[in-house]
């Protein structure tokens, strides 16, 4: 059974209801509830459970409108000891210190941990997924996060090319995107996740 409370009705668009949510409710309640099913639905896609792309409605725009969330889902495609309440707990309570270590120590091993060898198979699973989420987007600017999402995961897979492609495509589609620039910076300064130096 679909419990995804975003997939778009002929009165109210993803984006809409997100918002609406947002502001009805305290923000990590609401993300919370907003996030579940499709956390949920990501982890199962990246873990082969009969992926279903509809059950992912409306994650391009509440990661667009909740960063914490596309954090999240990075951290669910590198990670798959973690449970998927502490996935959640990311989500809904980035601030939270056990969430901000979780984030720093994810990124900070890329970049310095030799012994962070994340599983490539997964990696390239949720990669692609994250560019099939693009396909979802309600308008072009949607597209940007889930485009991150692949420029990180192909950055950590050591794939640069994809990761450039991806990166091109997140800034097209927002030229804000920090994600993306950050491993843009990261390629040109020739810098690969630390354990395939």
């Amino acid at each position: 059974m679909n419990t995804n409370t975003l997939e778009q009705s002929q009165d109210t668009t993803a984006i809409e209801t997100i918002r609406e949510q947002l502001k009805a409710k305290k923000r990590g309640q609401a993300v919370r509830e907003l996030a579940t099913p499709l956390l949920q639905a990501w982890t199962n896609a990246i873990e082969g459970n009969n992926p279903n792309l509809d059950d992912l409605t409306g994650l391009p725009e509440l990661m667009s409108e909740v960063l914490s969330v596309r954090d999240a889902a990075i951290i669910a495609a590198i990670n798959p000891q973690l449970s998927m309440n502490t996935i959640i707990d990311i989500a809904a309570n980035p601030d939270a210190p056990y969430s901000k270590d979780i984030l720093n120590q994810t990124l900070q091993d890329g970049f310095d941990n030799p012994d962070a060898k994340p599983d490539r198979q997964r990696l390239v699973k949720a990669a692609g997924i994250a560019r099939s989420l693009t396909g979802l987007a309600s308008e072009e600017k949607y597209q940007a996060q889930p485009f991150a999402i692949s420029v990180y995961l192909a950055w950590w897979d050591g794939n640069s090319r994809d990761a450039s492609f991806a990166a091109v495509s997140a800034l097209d589609a927002d030229p804000n995107t920090s994600l993306a620039m950050l491993v843009i910076s990261a390629l040109m300064h020739d810098k690969k996740p630390a354990y395939l130096n």
